[in-house]
């Protein structure tokens, strides 16, 4: 049986339709935010032979390797509940919280958010007090990382996600947990015979309720629970990128903090496979305020539902006129993947068959600021590096996307950024990836290349198929300055 994604994540929201989104929605397992290939990596057995004995082998081998999760989360919850009490000496009363992330240098950024821009030091700016909130994406170090907090002396107060709970905290998670998975896990075997499909995604997801992407919404909820019992704020502010995190926190939130005003802001791109956003905006049935970029985005989200309140807002990262960023191209082409692992491999290897075909061109790598480059992406640019038409970027941006002809991309924010420059916005994904396109929305005849074949043909004949005045009207759909008489209205203040 070959399933579409829309047919994986139309079984998953049946399933919490019926077994509740406020539980369940721990479990990312249960949520496709967007139809990714790393994301749909996790489902891949639905479209192997012999489901039923793959699930019935994987959930005996399971047993073991749970137990030792809970073991370990519990140990080192011991080990490192040192991290709580260095939250705990940090937690002020706050009228705004922000929900970000850390990731590179964001904590210790002055001035913008790499996730809500300007509006944290807007809010505080105008005197009101204004948390933020980081989830914990380093692996090491946390004292280290939880200094760089302090750095900046801009009346913002700066709280790092420590990595483990409370040891006294252990045995809520696992009252929560075991009853939540043991009822999914009954679900799927009485299934197991007439729906083969939901059966497994039951018995797999029942089984992923221990495992470390379930455990850090867990741990996530609580630690936004103690901030709001202490802090008191008015406010929470989300992204929104269809996350099982973002519903999860939502649900809970609006039934035992009726008092509080959810605000929800679409930063990047939203593309066709973003069925997390649409799951959320078809489920959630509570007033909310949902912030976008672009009016484009309005548009989208108000044909699912008319419930939220809409508000465009706009980005930091709009720029005012095509005029100030315009010079002629070279003869270079920009490749800007996601911040995946895989992504950017599959880049690499696209790159390293040109630069062999095209002699006369120039390829250019622009590796995702947040990317965790490793062992085989280091040894894949070091090869490249012997291409005489190859370079990896150390440039901002704004450079990259001046000098460049050409910029590919699959599901990057870049596509969105290129389009007030001379450059011209290439989609470059494998079959069926299509969805995944940031422009998907707007540039409609826009030419879709799926193979390194395709990209030869296109580059040989050294065509511009999008006027710069039509590329200029996009962008402003999908990227408005800010509007700081927008962000007053929202949050009450003048």
């Amino acid at each position: 049986m070959l399933l579409s994604n829309s047919e994986i994540d139309q079984k998953l929201n049946s399933i919490l339709t019926e077994l509740g989104r406020e539980k369940y929605l721990v479990n990312p397992y249960f949520r496709i935010s967007k139809a990714t290939p790393e994301q749909m990596y996790r489902y891949r057995d639905l479209n192997y032979r012999f489901q039923r004995i793959r699930i019935v082998l994987y959930l005996l081998a399971s047993i073991p390797i749970n137990i030792g999760k809970i073991f370990l989360f519990i140990f080192f919850s011991f080990i490192f509940m040192n991290q709580n009490r260095i939250l705990s000496k940090f937690i002020d009363k706050a009228e705004y919280i922000f929900l970000s992330h850390g990731i590179g240098e964001n904590i210790s950024q002055r001035g913008t958010d790499q996730f809500f821009g300007v509006m944290p030091a807007y809010l505080s700016g105008k005197k009101r007090s204004v948390t933020m909130i980081y989830t914990n994406h380093y692996r090491i170090s946390y004292k280290k990382y939880a200094k760089l907090t302090l750095l900046n002396n801009d009346g913002i107060t700066r709280n790092l996600m420590p990595k483990f709970l409370k040891p006294t905290e252990n045995l809520s998670y696992l009252k929560n947990i075991v009853p939540t998975s043991f009822a999914c896990l009954i679900k799927g075997l009485k299934i197991f015979g007439t729906d083969p499909v939901s059966a497994y995604l039951l018995i797999k997801g029942s089984v992923l309720f221990y495992g470390r992407a379930t455990y850090s919404n867990y741990l996530l909820m609580k630690r936004v629970q103690l901030r709001i019992d202490r802090s008191k704020p008015k406010y929470i502010v989300l992204t929104f990128e269809g996350h099982s995190y973002e519903q999860y926190l939502i649900e809970n939130i609006s039934i035992n903090y009726p008092e509080i005003n959810l605000v929800l802001y679409q930063h990047s791109p939203i593309v066709p496979d973003h069925y997390g956003v649409k799951s959320f905006l078809r489920s959630y049935k509570n007033k909310i305020v949902i912030m976008t970029t672009g009016n484009k985005y309005i548009g989208v989200f108000s044909e699912i539902s008319s419930i939220p309140v809409y508000k465009l807002v706009g980005s930091s990262k709009a720029l005012a006129s095509a005029s100030a960023a315009s010079r002629n191209p070279g003869n270079i082409a920009l490749f800007a993947p996601e911040g995946t692992v895989r992504a950017t491999s599959e880049y690499l290897k696209l790159i390293r068959y040109l630069c062999d075909r095209m002699p006369t061109f120039n390829f250019r790598l622009r590796l995702h600021p947040n990317l965790k480059r490793g062992v085989l992406i280091n040894i894949q640019i070091r090869l490249l590096n012997f291409k005489h038409n190859f370079s990896l970027s150390s440039n901002n941006l704004y450079s990259d996307l001046e000098e460049c002809k050409y910029v590919f991309y699959r599901s990057s924010a870049v596509g969105v950024e290129s389009l007030p420059f001379n450059a011209t916005p290439i989609f470059y994904g494998n079959s069926g990836e299509s969805g995944l396109n940031v422009l998907s929305y707007s540039l409609v005849d826009q030419s879709l290349l799926d193979t390194p074949d395709k990209i030869l043909v296109f580059l040989d004949l050294n065509t511009v198929s999008v006027s710069k005045n039509a590329k200029m009207k996009i962008y402003t759909e999908l990227f408005e300055l800010v509007k700081f008489s927008e962000l007053n209205e929202i949050f009450n203040v003048s």
